[in-house]
């Protein structure tokens, strides 16, 4: 594996530079739950319902006096396309 083998040097390293604290405790910590449990990447999927970033949006543009919901989705766009320029 080879994040287990990046680990083992960087602990190399810490130790070789006189940081055998953090090679002992946290970074040795970590090598055994690679160890342990493996290194996995997983896709996470972090989207919402529109509903939830369009009153999201609407709370943080209201306290600069903008009345987001009451707009069209025309003026919405409009709106988002000049604060972000």
């Amino acid at each position: 594996d080879e994040f287990l083998e990046d680990l083992h040097v960087i602990r190399e390293s810490l130790t070789g530079h006189g940081d055998k604290n953090v090679a002992d405790r946290e970074l040795k910590d970590l090598i055994r739950l690679v160890e342990t449990f493996g290194f996995f990447l997983a896709h996470l999927d972090v989207r919402q319902e529109s509903s939830r970033h369009t009153e999201a949006v609407a709370e943080i543009l209201g306290t600069h006096g903008i009345q987001y919901l009451e707009q069209s989705e025309a003026q919405r766009l409009q709106t988002l396309a000049e604060l972000l320029r």
